[in-house]
């Protein structure tokens, strides 16, 4: 259950639905305002409305039986939550800051996409995102090194804002480090430090009102994908 971005969205109003899909979801919704720390639903819960993120930051995340949380996600303004085939939610969707959504009942959006092959194309198309995303999470987390973790972390993000229009090389980071560490499978500690390394190689410009500048693009796919690591080892 990773982000399912809704790209059709107008980065500049989250509340607007270009795509006819979309335009005709927003048109049943009802809006619902989150706090900090509120939950969208917890894993578990009964799967009664899909919602589409106006405004905010949302965490997707699974306790697991040994007491630790697998942070599976991180939602911003335009992706779909949600989205599953299960009649019970997988994970938990909380809010990171305050957040506004856009509801619209399970069986409204199946009555809809019965009808109207725009939104059954629209659902179909973020829920390959969520596979892809969630395929993508298990590579990094089972092969990658923190380096390659917090560089393939940053150049989805910068990919995503791309996608909504907006600053691929500037980077909003509303997450905490621990939800960061719980996303890529590492500590807070190694997270703060990764991304110096990162600073000091240029690859990125940290600052510290939560947010990173991308410097070197190319640098990055590079890292995330392990030639550089490779190159170390076949110099030495």
């Amino acid at each position: 259950m990773s982000a399912a971005s809704a790209d059709s969205v107008n980065p500049s109003d989250g509340h607007s639905c270009p795509h006819n899909g979309l335009r005709k979801l927003c048109e049943c919704s009802s809006a619902r305002l989150l706090k900090d720390g509120q939950h969208v639903f917890h894993a578990g819960d009964a799967q009664l409305n899909l919602y589409k993120l106006a405004a905010g930051t949302i965490r997707l995340y699974k306790n697991l039986a040994d007491g630790r949380r697998q942070v599976i996600g991180f939602l911003f303004a335009g992706d779909l939550i949600g989205l599953e085939l299960q009649a019970q939610h997988l994970c938990s969707a909380q809010a990171i800051g305050s957040a506004s959504l856009q509801s619209v009942p399970v069986a409204t959006v199946r009555a809809l996409a019965c009808e109207e092959p725009g939104v059954l194309f629209e659902l179909y198309a973020n829920l390959s995102n969520e596979v892809a995303a969630a395929q993508d999470l298990a590579l990094t987390i089972g092969r990658a090194d923190p380096e390659e973790r917090l560089a393939r972390f940053v150049v989805a993000l910068s990919r995503r804002n791309e996608q909504h229009g907006r600053d691929p090389r500037t980077l909003d980071l509303p997450m905490p480090r621990t939800d960061i560490a719980d996303h890529l499978g590492l500590t807070m500690e190694t997270v703060s430090r990764t991304l110096g390394k990162l600073a000091k190689q240029r690859l990125i410009k940290v600052s510290r009102r939560r947010s990173v500048q991308v410097l070197d693009m190319n640098g990055l796919k590079r890292l995330m994908k392990g030639l550089r690591r490779k190159r170390r080892g076949q110099g030495q």
